[in-house]
């Protein structure tokens, strides 16, 4: 019976893109929105997702993110991590965190200089040295695809790092990536290792 039988392949069936679209947003907007929130939100205030909730209400109603982009914010993850131990130094160190730091950089190399150019989620100002936090929102599916990604942004970091060392004159203690949806921290060591020309060089594309 084509009726009966019709309901039974339908369950086999993938959904179109339009719905695949609509059931799991695009990792972009809730990268983008989670970047919005934390550099506008009290991080010392935000230890429960009625907090979280709470901030992302005023937040919108002042304009400084949109109803769209709040709806995108993972709350329970944002509140796990004012919970850990990185959370509760960014909540005590929360009048002086520089947040969404843009940073333009001519890095000496020979006789030339390679022009870096980024945006530094978060750094912290401490007595020991500065402390630099990279959020990320990637969705992965276990622990290998988890240390490919680190592994992929790690680079990146060092670079910040080594960057906020020059610009602020001051030795970087800790760089973190702090993973959200994983809810995990990954401290990225950038104190010893490779010098920072071959971490530059680690960025150029390879040769054809």
């Amino acid at each position: 019976d084509v009726g009966r039988a019709l309901p039974a392949v339908a369950e086999h069936l993938s959904p179109p893109t339009f719905a695949r679209s609509a059931a799991v947003p695009d990792g972009r907007l809730v990268g983008r929105a989670v970047h919005v929130y934390l550099e506008h939100a009290d991080l010392a205030d935000l230890a429960a997702p009625a907090a979280v909730r709470g901030q992302l209400e005023r937040l919108v109603s002042a304009g400084r993110i949109s109803a769209e982009q709040a709806a995108l914010v993972p709350v329970e993850d944002v509140a796990w991590l004012t919970g850990t131990e990185l959370g509760r130094l960014l909540a005590e160190h929360a009048g002086r965190l520089r947040r969404e730091l843009p940073f333009v950089y001519a890095w000496p190399v020979g006789a030339d200089a390679t022009i870096l150019r980024g945006v530094i989620d978060c750094l912290v100002e401490t007595p020991a040295g500065l402390i630099v936090v990279d959020y990320k929102t990637d969705r992965v599916s276990d622990e290998a695809a988890l240390a490919e990604r680190a592994a992929k942004y790690t680079t990146q970091l060092r670079i910040y790092a080594a960057v906020a060392a020059r610009i602020l004159d001051r030795p970087v203690s800790r760089a973190v990536l702090v993973f959200l949806r994983q809810r995990r921290l990954i401290e990225v060591p950038c104190g010893a290792g490779l010098p920072a020309v071959d971490l530059l060089a680690a960025l150029a594309p390879a040769a054809p």
